[in-house]
């Protein structure tokens, strides 16, 4: 009998204002937004008694560009989101539960202070191609790939354990997709920071703005497994993700029947918060994945799946999502 094992994790998505303009994002708004600290107290309560062990700190990419998410920062006594993101992060160890932070571009000395206060933390690299800086991501000066390969190296120099990882099917060619895995390689090569590589691809879905992460995937779980942990009758296809590279396992695969992928038993569940892939946008080969280099070391993980709920390891009571 295989040992399966999984950690409850919470999704915190403590501000969605974003300095960017991805021309396939769902999260983002342009109006003000961020959780007041009475809030963010109120959800890790709430994870704490659902017993979560992990928190995703999810953000749009410097909030404070907002004048008045500058201003309501200052009310609470922080010169800048970080401090923010470093108060909500001190909370959450308080309650026992360990954050993992994924709020964008930064400079060494705020991954540095974030260091002191998460377990890991996170940027995808999204693609190694300039290209796309004329296309999706065009207005979006932190998208740019030496800019995001930079907090990534910055975050290997300060030996901060890392996830990243590349989206797929947003314009770029499959060359491209191996030239950004080639990218993560050269970086896992020098520091060793990567403990895992997220393929994600790209499924068009409405926005949730004003919907939070956790509640998505807390209702996506409900229609699944019912109240009682059973499935439901109404259960929809559950997508389910796991290190062996780099394709989505088949929509309608439970977890008994993909458990022989997963490394060591250690699966990732994404909840989705939009409609399956039908079909999904092509994944890069696992010729590809090898050929950046990619084997197995002991601290990485390899995994797939969509953008609807960005896996992490562990099965979670808020699926993560990646800014």
């Amino acid at each position: 009998m295989r040992r399966v094992t999984f950690s409850r994790n919470y999704t915190l998505s403590l501000s969605r204002t974003c300095q960017c303009y991805c021309k396939y994002c769902a999260f983002a708004t342009r109006q003000a937004h961020i959780h007041p600290p009475e809030e963010v107290e109120r959800q890790l309560d709430r994870a704490e008694r659902r017993n979560a062990k992990e928190l995703l700190v999810l953000t749009g990419e410097r909030p404070e560009v907002n004048p008045e998410v500058a201003a309501r920062l200052a009310e609470w006594g922080h010169d800048d989101f970080t401090s923010y993101v470093v108060w909500a992060c001190e909370r959450a160890l308080e309650r026992g539960i360990l954050p993992h932070t994924n709020i964008g571009v930064l400079s060494h000395e705020d991954l540095a202070r974030l260091r002191e206060v998460t377990a890991s933390q996170g940027l995808m690299l999204e693609s190694a191609s300039e290209r796309l800086m004329d296309t999706v991501h065009a207005g979006s000066p932190t998208k740019h790939p030496a800019k995001r390969l930079a907090t990534i190296e910055a975050a290997g120099e300060l030996r901060i354990p890392f996830t990243s990882g590349i989206l797929v099917g947003i314009g770029e060619t499959q060359d491209e997709q191996v030239e950004s895995l080639e990218a993560l390689a050269a970086l896992q090569a020098e520091y060793g920071h990567l403990q895992e590589v997220i393929l994600q691809n790209f499924v068009p879905h409405p926005r949730y703005y004003g919907e939070e992460v956790a509640d998505i995937a807390d209702a996506a779980s409900r229609q699944r497994w019912g109240s009682d942990g059973g499935p439901s009758a109404e259960s929809p296809n559950c997508q389910l993700s796991s290190d062996e590279p780099p394709s989505l396992l088949q929509r309608g695969t439970t977890l008994g029947e993909g458990v022989g992928g997963g490394p060591d038993g250690d699966w990732q569940l994404g909840s989705p918060a939009g409609p399956p892939p039908s079909p999904p946008p092509q994944m890069p080969s696992t010729f590809a994945v090898r050929r950046a280099r990619f084997g197995r070391p002991a601290s990485a993980v390899v995994s797939a799946t969509t953008s609807a709920g960005v896996s992490r390891s562990s099965a979670s009571e808020g699926s993560s999502s990646t800014a």
